[in-house]
């Protein structure tokens, strides 16, 4: 991503002879524009801030606009991009993620939150729901227990039937309306 008057994605491609990487277009080669939180937009003003810091005081910096960049203001390599990352989740505490799984995992996070399919499908840039469906989404287990927990609440609260088990030994009893 470069900073410009809004954040633009592009996506990192290998180049043909053993180039490196090629800033380029994403794959559909359009600029992708994802609408940002206010928290967001503060963590990237403050991480531009610092990194104005430090190019400043870098003599060989190269100064290509990059939101992550190396130390050398180049379009950085997978593993430099993991070891920060790394140094991150454990300074913050929290359980890492490759970043290969960052997408998907933003994703289905979405889904569980409710956010509507088609708008995670515009959000992500794909063509159709059916990719950002059955690619992306991920269910995780705490949805399947509240789902199951869903319908059970409505299935009883509309019912003269009520719970008189156990989870080892569920029965149902009628009530006397």
């Amino acid at each position: 991503m470069r900073y410009v008057d809004e954040v633009q994605a592009y996506s990192p491609k290998l180049g043909g002879q053993g180039d490196g990487y090629v800033i380029g277009p994403t794959k559909t080669e359009r600029i992708r524009r994802v609408p940002i939180s206010a928290f967001l937009n503060y963590a990237l003003a403050k991480h531009k801030e610092q990194q104005s810091q430090r190019i400043r005081s870098a003599k060989d910096y190269s100064n290509k606009s990059l939101v992550v960049a190396d130390s050398k203001g180049n379009v950085p390599d997978l593993k430099y991009v993991r070891t920060y990352m790394r140094k991150l989740v454990a300074r913050a505490g929290v359980h890492y993620i490759p970043p290969k799984n960052l997408r998907r995992t933003c994703i289905s996070l979405m889904a569980s939150l409710g956010i509507p399919m088609q708008v995670i499908q515009q959000i992500v840039g794909h063509a159709s729901m059916s990719t950002t469906a059955e690619h992306y989404v991920r269910t995780f287990s705490e949805d399947i227990y509240l789902a199951a927990n869903l319908l059970d609440k409505n299935l009883h609260e509309n019912s003269k039937l009520t719970w008189t088990g156990s989870a080892a030994l569920p029965s149902f009893a009628q009530v006397n309306p």
